[in-house]
């Protein structure tokens, strides 16, 4: 019986010690640090089903710019996925002031493969509508989506 319970508390100090130590050299999403030169978005997917892209539009100062995230191995971003996004002042054609920067978020609901030009087909693309923030170099900006194919998509900024 006393080796049983010496066993435990073996167990469970060596647990607690391997949870700090994931802890300190795998830090949380919360935690991480932006560089000044760069924005952050998180975008929180809490939508009905699996989609096949993440399309992200950008416009400030009449420059327009667009990406998008998807998997490399073709599967489907999961439907309550954290999707991570840092864009640099170099990627914003070095623009100093980000005030009115407009986003504009659109799914793509089945796989297709990703294109320079942010073309796919109108069945499957979905377009949310604008969001204009006045973003800050150094910043993260979280955001949540949230619908489905038949009813749409929305995205709403959940810090500024």
């Amino acid at each position: 019986m006393k080796k049983k319970r010496t066993m435990l508390i073996v167990v469970v100090g060596l647990v607690f010690v391997a949870a700090l130590a994931l802890m300190r050299f795998f830090p949380s999403v919360n935690d991480v640090t932006v560089a000044s030169d760069e924005i952050r978005l998180e975008i929180q997917l809490d939508v009905e089903k699996d989609i096949g892209l993440f399309i992200i539009d950008r416009d400030i100062a009449g420059n327009d710019f667009s990406g998008g995230i998807s998997n490399v191995d073709k599967s489907l971003l999961k439907h309550d996925e954290l999707l991570i996004n840092n864009y640099t002042k170099e990627e914003f054609s070095n623009v100093e002031d980000l005030n009115n920067l407009k986003l504009r978020f659109s799914i793509i609901t089945k796989y297709v493969d990703p294109n320079y030009e942010n073309v796919y087909p109108e069945e499957y693309t979905k377009v949310m509508e604008p969001i204009y923030i006045d973003a800050k170099y150094g910043e993260t900006y979280r955001f949540t989506v949230t619908g489905n194919s038949k009813d749409g998509y929305k995205s709403v900024l959940e810090n500024q």
